[in-house]
């Protein structure tokens, strides 16, 4: 097999590399999460306070509101310009 295959995935761009000039843009979001030690049940008097964890996604933005971020893992060649 030759490198790129044929046709070329998106975007690539022959002789130039990557080329990130795409309709979504990609980005890095920082959110917070609850966590827990255990995957059973647990008496009230015996759970402890636990801070939230801090958490990472990257993906491409599809959507952004004041509420919410819809990000997405990936992007075919028929979506991503």
């Amino acid at each position: 097999m030759t490198y790129p295959p044929d046709p070329l995935p998106l975007g690539f761009d022959e002789g130039k590399g990557v080329n990130l000039n795409m309709k979504h843009k990609l980005v890095l979001i920082e959110w917070l999460d609850s966590k827990g030690i255990t995957n059973q049940g647990e008496y009230l008097d015996e759970i402890e306070a636990m801070k939230p964890c801090k958490c990472l996604s990257v993906g491409f933005l599809i959507e952004e509101t004041k509420e919410y971020k819809t990000i997405a893992q990936s992007i075919n060649g028929t979506q991503g310009k």
